[in-house]
């Protein structure tokens, strides 16, 4: 019988998910909790970890979120295990960036999103156009919540679960210069 993955195995996975799923699905309710989901591309950052997607205002999750401050999302790659799918699910606050926090991520958000220098010039938006009058925003979900899927689980027991993972750990992963510069 395999040994159960170590805390660092798991939180390595979990840094490894982040930096190349790509897509989350984020999932958001209306103060008369009614229940919404999307799939957008995000970007990621430390120091605190959180995820960075751009969003039309009148989406209806950017609505929620505004109305609410809260989010969850998931996060998946379809190549991570032998049993193709592994993931992450996470939960925590979030809200529009504006702007000194707004003009310190957007570079790095577009750098992320578009592999080619030149195109991540060419695609971004003025900062007027994500700020408080303009149509789009960049959202912030600062998870307080992480948890992965839990494959140990999966291969012993064929049970699907997840496993807490601790945000920190993952933070520090994913700060160390090998993992930024693979980004």
């Amino acid at each position: 019988m395999k040994p159960r993955s170590t805390d660092f195995e798991i939180t390595t996975r979990a840094a490894g998910i982040i930096k190349d799923a790509g897509y989350l699905t984020v999932a958001t309710t209306a103060p008369d909790s009614t229940p919404w989901a999307a799939q957008l591309q995000y970007a990621w950052f430390t120091d605190p970890l959180r995820f960075v997607v751009g969003s039309a205002v009148s989406a209806r999750h950017t609505r929620h979120v505004l109305n609410t401050g809260v989010a969850a999302a998931a996060l998946s790659t379809l190549t991570g295990t032998a049993h193709g799918l592994d993931g992450l699910q996470m939960a925590g606050d979030c809200r529009a960036l504006s702007g000194a926090e707004l003009t310190s991520v957007l570079e790095a958000f577009y750098q992320q999103m578009f592999t080619d220098p030149a195109e991540a010039r060419a695609q971004a938006l003025p900062v007027a156009q994500l700020d408080e009058g303009g149509p789009q925003r960049l959202l912030e979900l600062r998870p307080r919540e992480l948890w992965i899927l839990d494959l140990d689980r999966w291969e012993t027991d064929g049970v699907s679960a997840r496993r807490a993972v601790d945000i920190e750990t993952v933070e520090s992963i994913l700060s160390t210069p090998s993992t930024r510069e693979g980004s």
